[in-house]
């Protein structure tokens, strides 16, 4: 951020887009809402880093992108299987091998059995009951996030569907937040005991607070057929895309969350070119 102000930039945060303005087949800026109608910011190019189906699909003039992008991307799957827990405790987790609490991430079932018997009931629409943890302690290098001796932790919960069948009720939330911290809690005694104020942002939520469309934190299921240049159409390769002076990138984009900023790399070279 520190860099792009210096070259200039200006930065908006809270500045909803409900559309990237076209005339005569090329991008001529975003339109931003407001009232009375809100604001059209000029531009010769546009960068998309978020969800690209809905920079495509939603966010273009119907009958801008070519009915064969349109068709890619429609079939991009999108479908979330990882919920949030952010927790607030009173002393940080104790793992063995640190009991100090001193590390800022660790990863709770990792082995490949263990993580295909999680991973089985999202086949049938269900939340795993012993789900796969990747854990981070953020307050570990910014310890001004809670008070001196407490901490800030933040779970990453495999695999819990967008489908949930019986949907993401009350007591579905509960029923996965006490999984999870069950799973903690084996692997850093006194983790359950020290909780202060728990949070479980399911994959509704996610789609909804930050508009990762269904859910799904990587933009797209990271599969075969939706990597590479796939990612996310074989027509929107290496950033550029079919309508001139529209680049895609972010986590829905080749390389995709592999290689942190790489897409934006290929979408900013795209755009100095000129497509």
């Amino acid at each position: 951020e520190a860099a792009a102000r210096a070259a200039g930039v200006d930065v908006r945060t809270g500045a909803e887009v409900t559309g990237i303005a076209v005339a005569d087949g090329r991008v001529t800026g975003v339109e931003l809402a407001g009232p009375g109608g809100g604001e059209t910011v000029a531009a010769r190019a546009v960068v998309a880093t978020g969800d690209p189906r809905r920079a495509v699909l939603d966010l273009l003039p119907r009958g801008t992108a070519p009915a064969g992008t349109v068709a890619e991307l429609r079939a991009f799957r999108q479908r979330g299987t990882t919920a949030f827990l952010n927790l607030a405790l009173s002393a940080p987790p104790a793992f063995e091998g640190a009991p100090d609490g001193g590390f800022a991430s660790a990863r709770i079932g990792a082995d490949v059995d263990d993580l295909e018997r999680a991973f089985d009931a999202v086949k049938y629409r269900r939340a795993s009951s012993a789900p796969h943890l990747d854990v981070r302690v953020p307050s570990r290098t910014a310890p001004d996030l809670c008070p001196d001796g407490a901490a800030v932790v933040q779970c990453a919960v495999h695999f819990a569907p967008r489908d949930l069948e019986g949907g993401w009720t009350d007591a579905s939330r509960r029923a996965l937040q006490d999984a999870a911290l069950e799973r903690l809690e084996a692997c850093a005694p006194g983790a359950r005991a020290s909780v202060v104020g728990a949070q479980l942002l399911a994959p509704p939520d996610l789609e909804e607070r930050h508009g990762l469309g269904g859910g799904h934190v990587a933009h797209g299921e990271l599969a075969l057929d939706q990597l590479g240049p796939l990612r996310p159409a074989s027509t929107c390769a290496r950033g550029a895309t079919p309508v001139a002076g529209l680049h895609l990138a972010g986590r829905g984009v080749h390389p995709g969350p592999f290689l942190i900023g790489a897409s934006g790399v290929l979408a900013a070279k795209a755009a100095l070119r000129g497509r």
